[in-house]
């Protein structure tokens, strides 16, 4: 409980219920590591979240989804073309709070790592070479040109053979497996989100050649084991 309204409990989480629970999942997110943040030591803090959220507005009228404020003087005091109409401006307002929903995050995550890529590697160059980059190129004055291309190679090259995003991405899918394993019975999970597990791993079986058919039936080590393997080779 965090408040309550007219007598009504409002339930929620205060921000450090959040901060602690953000840390506690933190190790089993579905975070890929971008070609800059593989080479730090912290790498997940700057890696993509394979996750997306839309805002919205409640719609309804209860009392828990609701923002009211209440003022002692008018807010908009009189003459200053705030009153809305008001010739004593207002005292109280209500507004509808946000509400965030999970949404299916399509190829974004896809884009963003070749967006990083090509970013890790003009950072590169720029911090070596004076240069401008220009999305995916770099401009070089006259007399850096020969230098230039030849930092923008050796980046390049560092880029695709230091960083493996279908590596990062079996990562981030182990780190979320992991935390379904370890936390699934203790978050309460109910046979409706255990079938949306195996309904994720049908996919990878079926994607991986494993099964004929999403709905097939499949052993999850066998198809982890074809995921891991494809992604270390």
């Amino acid at each position: 409980e965090v408040g309550q309204v007219n007598g009504k409990a409002i339930e929620g989480l205060t921000s450090q219920d959040k901060a602690t629970l953000n840390e506690e999942l933190r190790p089993y997110a579905a975070v890929i590591t971008s070609a800059t943040g593989s080479l730090s030591s912290n790498p997940l803090e700057s890696g993509y979240v394979a996750a997306k959220a839309s805002t919205t507005y409640s719609k309804t009228n209860e009392e828990n989804v609701l923002i009211k404020s209440l003022f002692n003087a008018p807010a908009n005091p009189v003459d200053t073309g705030l009153g809305q109409g008001k010739a004593t401006g207002f005292k109280s307002y209500t507004a509808s709070a946000q509400v965030k929903s999970k949404v299916a995050p399509g190829v974004s995550t896809g884009a963003l790592i070749v967006q990083g890529t090509d970013a890790a590697i003009s950072t590169s160059v720029i911090s070596q070479v004076p240069s401008q980059n220009f999305h995916d190129a770099n401009l070089f004055g006259v007399k850096d040109v020969v230098e230039g291309a030849r930092v923008q190679n050796k980046a390049m090259w560092d880029a695709v053979t230091g960083y493996d995003s279908q590596l990062a991405n079996v990562q981030a899918l182990i780190r979320s497996l992991t935390g379904v394993s370890e936390l699934g019975e203790k978050a309460g999970f109910t046979a409706s989100n255990w079938n949306a597990v195996k309904a994720t791993l049908g996919q990878l079986a079926f994607k991986s050649g494993i099964t004929d058919k999403p709905t097939d039936p499949f052993s999850a080590g066998a198809v982890l084991s074809e995921v891991i393997e494809d992604a270390y080779n």
